[in-house]
C-alpha cells in the first residue's frame, strides 16, 4: 500500500523537498529539539482554537469531532472539527469546517474551509496547503 499525500506531507514538500520524500518514503530521521516545541506550539495552539469555535458554536453543535468529510455533507452539520477526506492516494484533514449561512448557493450546503495556523501572519505555504485541502 503507498503512503497517501497528506496535509503534513504538502507542508513540508513547500518547506523542502528532501525532508517530505523522506516522509513519503517512511525514511525520516529523528526530530529535533526545535521542531518537537513547534509541534507542540502547534498543538496547544489547536487546543485553544477548537475551545474557541465550540463556545462559539455551543456546545450541541461542536460535537462533531474526527470525521469523514462524506458524514459531513450528508447530515450537514454547521460545524465540526478534524474532519477528514481519503481519496485516490490524497489524504486531507480540514481543522474545522463551517457552515456558511451566507451562501447564495440554494441546491447544496456550502462549507468554509479552516485550518488553524499558530504563526503570527498567514503566509505563502499557508494559502497552499489551504488550496490543496479544497
Amino acid at each position: 500500500m503507498t503512503t497517501p499525500i497528506t496535509n503534513g506531507i504538502f507542508a513540508d514538500f513547500l518547506e523542502c523537498k528532501h525532508k517530505a520524500y523522506l516522509k513519503f518514503t517512511k525514511h525520516s530521521g529523528t526530530k529535533s529539539e526545535f521542531e518537537n516545541i513547534q509541534i507542540e506550539q502547534s498543538q496547544e495552539y489547536r487546543r485553544h482554537a477548537w475551545q474557541h469555535l465550540l463556545k462559539r458554536y455551543g456546545e450541541a453543535e461542536g460535537r462533531r469531532h474526527n470525521l469523514p468529510l462524506s458524514e459531513m455533507l450528508q447530515h450537514q452539520y454547521p460545524m465540526a472539527t478534524d474532519v477528514y477526506l481519503v481519496k485516490d492516494g490524497i489524504s486531507v484533514n480540514f481543522d474545522a469546517l463551517l457552515h456558511d449561512k451566507d451562501s447564495s448557493v440554494a441546491t447544496r450546503s456550502t462549507y468554509i474551509p479552516v485550518i488553524f495556523v499558530h504563526h503570527e501572519k498567514i503566509n505563502k505555504n499557508n494559502k497552499l496547503l489551504l488550496a490543496f485541502c479544497g
